[in-house]
């Protein structure tokens, strides 16, 4: 492959990234204490690190990497449930969704890069459908993508198809990727680099976006913590009031559960990732990921919305529609000093719009086809403009949490304090 398109099936997958990271999670009402987790009513301290870890439960006696207890878990959740909630086969709750948005960079130089985008996808199985080997088999498809470009306008028309499958720790399968290139006027099939590898400049591995399965991974429940932002944004809703079972306090927090995962291969790239993983809804708000040394290599934040869609927020719809709405992402690559932002607002996400599985033809590609308006989002001026740091929290979690920057970097963030 010349080193040109190389490039373009990077920007590509730099694209996927923004949409196959949780666009939304399954709620359900939460139940106060469980199992002896407390939340902090301080906001001067935040967090609660448990003297004893939850380890993780039990498994399925038939399918050993899946928890013991079908799903929709009940509390109080183990690690390993947590995870299965978001870190697993499409992370999306809508069978179709039909959105356009915007992914931008910065690197510590102040170059900025901006890009449109499109995209369908389409999840052929619900959840519960999708944690039943029984209803959906080793190989079956369990998501497609498709995304276009609209600008920069030397990118405008190409674009990717992608498909991935349902597999388990002793059957894998990898997603089968597809690219177009008007100048090339041709697809092509591509592969999957180095798992560690971040995506086209981005800072998404290739693990943070297809290859990562929960039962890579043990994931211990070490404590508790309540969030009053992420991605630089507040976490509140307009109208409290309107949602039955709202996850947010009225002290505008949320509570989550902080879950550390350790990878069960020791030459992995990781020594542990710390994730913060929202208690009602499940969504995860920040992950962090730290290098074999032990330091912290890339974090990231994810802020959303409760989105009722005219219909009750906990129905039984909620699987096939999906109303828990990913709409900012803020990834940051440490080391570098290097910034990933995806911002989405609702009015660019339709879900509930059927379309047909024959626009997934890598056919269809060579049509360059734009289906809809552009994003509402609108384009940076400058990099002055660009979304800050996501903070470090220095405090939190000193028995598993070591934060060690670059001196320049360090510099760097006293000069703005």
């Amino acid at each position: 492959m010349t080193s040109r398109r190389i490039s373009v099936l990077y920007s590509f997958l730099g694209m996927a990234i923004m949409l196959t990271l949780p666009l939304y999670s399954y709620a359900q009402q939460p139940s106060g204490k469980e199992a002896g987790l407390e939340w902090s009513q301080d906001k001067g301290k935040t967090w609660i690190q448990l003297d004893e870890p939850i380890p993780e439960g039990e498994k399925d006696k038939k399918w050993p990497w899946l928890p013991a207890e079908k799903f929709p878990f009940k509390a109080p959740y183990t690690g390993d449930e947590l995870a299965w909630f978001t870190n697993h086969s499409g992370q999306v709750f809508s069978h179709y969704c039909d959105t356009a948005f915007l992914s931008m960079r910065l690197n510590k130089r102040g170059h900025l890069i901006q890009r449109a985008v499109t995209q369908k996808f389409t999840q052929p199985y619900n959840w519960n459908a999708l944690l039943d080997y029984e209803k959906c088999k080793v190989g079956e498809i369990i998501n497609y993508q498709l995304q276009v470009y609209f600008e920069p306008p030397e990118k405008r028309g190409s674009g990717l198809l992608s498909k991935r499958y349902q597999q388990t720790f002793q059957q894998r399968k990898t997603p089968d990727i597809w690219i177009y290139v008007p100048s090339l006027r041709r697809n092509r099939r591509v592969g999957i680099s180095d798992r560690e590898d971040c995506i086209a400049g981005s800072d998404i591995s290739y693990d943070d976006l297809l290859l990562r399965q929960p039962w890579d991974s043990t994931h211990t429940i070490i404590g508790t913590d309540v969030i009053y932002e992420t991605a630089n944004r507040p976490l509140t809703v307009d109208s409290p009031d309107k949602y039955p079972w709202n996850p947010y306090r009225e002290d505008g927090g949320v509570e989550c559960y902080v879950v550390r995962e350790v990878h069960k291969d020791p030459k992995y790239y990781l020594t542990q990732r710390i994730v913060w993983y929202e208690k009602t809804t499940k969504m995860m708000l920040r992950d962090e990921q730290y290098d074999r040394a032990g330091d912290l290599m890339r974090l990231s934040e994810t802020a959303y919305l409760v989105d009722m869609a005219g219909g009750a927020w906990f129905s039984q719809e909620h699987h096939d529609r999906g109303l828990v709405l990913r709409c900012w992402h803020n990834a940051w690559s440490i080391q570098i000093d290097h910034q990933t932002y995806g911002p989405f607002v609702p009015e660019d996400v339709w879900y509930g719009r059927a379309f047909s599985n024959e626009v997934y033809n890598p056919l269809q590609l060579l049509k360059e086809e734009e289906w809809r308006t552009k994003t509402k989002v609108p384009y940076l001026k400058s990099a002055k403009e660009f979304i800050p740091r996501p903070p470090l929290y220095r405090d939190k979690f000193p028995k598993y949490r070591k934060i060690v920057l670059p001196e320049e970097l360090e510099k760097k963030l006293e000069a703005h304090k």
